[in-house]
């Protein structure tokens, strides 16, 4: 399939059904109703309210963007104490406006929507397909290569997580039914590579929305901060990515799967030889490979890497005014993230449009960048409501008010798992990772912040680690996630069965985590016990490979 019938594939598919939720409007307005009677009696307490509201909202209409919007105006009716002809124009003055006017929002926005393009760009060159089909023709035993090549492909799309899951799956399923791979086995590697690694990477378009959150929680305490910094902090402590991802790499390395393999023979016999035929007619349509289409992958990707990496440490050594070699994290802390993360992202997306046929065929190039752009017009609404019902959030004092009550309640050292076990129930039962994170991250931060510490500026950061590993693991085991549903479907997996044969290892993942990750993070040991076991866990298997290995060649020989 050649580019342009790419695009006109991706035409049709823009011509889907509606689906109209008809349950939204009696639950929203019975949800205000509740909002206006809470103003009026005014108590302290009611402040919590608007983010209960977002969360029964996002489970009984499955609509983030509503549910977040509805859960700020609600705030606006709780702060006015039940004034609903008021309601509208402080919701604008005092909570979309300064979303929208806020020079960090916006550029947050706009590298959102660059990184949406750019994805889009680098699927379009379809170098990575290349890649891959030669990539598989070294090894010998096609199906531990098409699930090891199914594993890298997944970390070479590292920079989303919904396009991981559909382009990775959508890729290999036709390799997979060749080796007669199950489906459901396919959907969990296809799975465990996506969100897990977007939210590991520090380019992604998840990266905007997550420094957002953090930022948000810093500002409802009061304080300013290098949300970037903040972030690369957590990433040793967000310990379920990386148990689900070394869980997977075991699996693969092990070619360990429990599980029948019902779902190939009923799903996917009937139609294996018409996805091989059509994968080799493909392939003998295009012929040799594109090495142009190889390039234009590794070119921008590697060129974004390095622009952000260099313009953060150009940024942040400017500040510091001084003539004289910095320490990168001394960089990182004074560097303007938003705006090197636009120029960035702005410049790789010019390079991967020119290298992925930018000059010989701009019209259709530039469709493929607008479709990219326009593909996360939802997220940034996400975005623009989560903003909202934190200033919402901040305006009641809901901080303030949770920081007392478990200040005095809860131990503090069993803060960290409280959060990790809140944001995996909260994204289990509404399927999403974005719309937790913005419930959770502002409230459990501010927490944090705004409470006498124990164990220095780094717990912070474990919360952070704690709200983004909670929200994808529920979203690992939720069947209304949108990448578990994606997933299933672009592998050729029925959902729930994808649901029910990932369970366990995220469970696994997830329990590991707890006892070794957050728990002891707690009580002040970091992540030193968790990267300790994993590295015991490596070295066992390390040495009991060769001590075998040399065994059966003593016996050999």
């Amino acid at each position: 399939m050649n580019n342009e019938m790419w695009l006109v594939t991706c035409a049709k598919n823009k011509k889907t059904r509606v689906k109209i939720n008809y349950f939204v409007i009696p639950a929203a307005v019975f949800l205000l109703v509740i909002s206006l009677v809470l103003g009026l009696l005014n108590h302290s307490w009611f402040c919590l309210w608007p983010p209960l509201m977002g969360l029964i909202l996002i489970i009984l209409t499955r609509d983030v963007v509503v549910s977040l919007w509805l859960a700020a105006f609600g705030a606006a009716l709780v702060y006015l104490q039940g004034n609903w002809l008021a309601a509208p124009g402080f919701f604008l003055d005092n909570l979309l406006l300064p979303s929208l006017t806020n020079a960090w929002n916006l550029q947050v926005i706009i590298f959102t929507l660059l990184m949406g393009g750019f994805v889009a760009l680098i699927e379009y060159g379809r170098g990575l397909e290349n890649f891959i089909n030669s990539f598989l023709r070294r090894f010998e035993d096609k199906k531990r290569g098409v699930e090891f090549g199914s594993v890298g492909l997944g970390f070479l799309c590292f920079f989303d997580g919904l396009a991981n899951a559909m382009f990775v799956g959508r890729l290999v399923k036709p390799l997979a039914d060749n080796c007669r791979i199950s489906p459901a086995k396919m959907a969990y590697i296809v799975d465990t590579t996506s969100s897990p690694l977007a939210c590991l990477a520090f380019v992604s378009t998840w990266i905007a929305y997550q420094l957002s959150m953090i930022r948000a929680g810093y500002e409802q305490a009061g304080l300013e901060v290098n949300a970037y910094e903040v972030f690369l902090a957590s990433i040793p402590s967000n310990f379920y990515c990386w148990a689900s991802l070394i869980l997977l790499l075991g699996v693969v390395t092990l070619r360990f799967w429990p599980f029948k393999e019902a779902s190939y023979s009923l799903g996917n016999q009937a139609q294996n030889s018409k996805t091989v035929s059509a994968t080799k007619k493909r392939e003998k349509g295009q012929g040799k490979l594109k090495t142009g289409g190889v390039v234009g992958v590794f070119i921008p990707v590697v060129f974004l890497w390095i622009s952000i990496l260099g313009g953060l440490y150009y940024s942040g050594a400017s500040e510091t005014g001084s003539l004289q070699p910095v320490s990168l994290a001394e960089a990182l802390g004074k560097a303007e993230t938003a705006k090197v993360l636009v120029l960035s992202a702005f410049f790789a997306t010019a390079l991967a449009w020119v290298l992925n046929g930018g000059w010989t065929d701009p019209l259709t190039t530039s469709y493929a960048l607008k479709r990219g752009m326009l593909s996360l017009l939802r997220p940034v609404f996400i975005l623009l409501g989560a903003w909202c019902l934190s200033e919402g959030l901040k305006a009641l004092g809901a901080a303030e008010l949770l920081s007392q009550l478990i200040g005095a309640k809860v131990p503090f050292w069993l803060y960290p798992s409280l959060v990790f076990l809140g944001s995996s129930l909260i994204a289990f039962l509404t399927g999403t990772s974005w719309g937790t994170m913005g419930l959770v991250m502002p409230l459990a931060l501010s927490v944090v912040l705004g409470a006498p510490l124990q164990y220095g500026e780094d717990f912070s950061a474990t919360i952070v680690a704690a709200v983004f590993s909670g929200a994808v693991f529920g979203d690992h085991c939720s069947p209304l996630s949108d990448t578990t549903i994606v997933s299933a479907m672009a592998t050729g997996s029925e959902t729930l069965e994808h649901v029910r044969t990932q369970l366990p290892f995220a469970l696994i993942a997830a329990g590991f985590s707890l006892l070794l990750g957050f728990i002891p993070s707690g009580l002040g040991l970091g992540s030193w016990c968790f990267w300790g076991c994993i590295a015991a866990v490596l070295v066992t298997v390390c040495a009991k490979t060769y001590f075998f290995t040399q065994k059966a060649n003593s016996e050999a020989s």
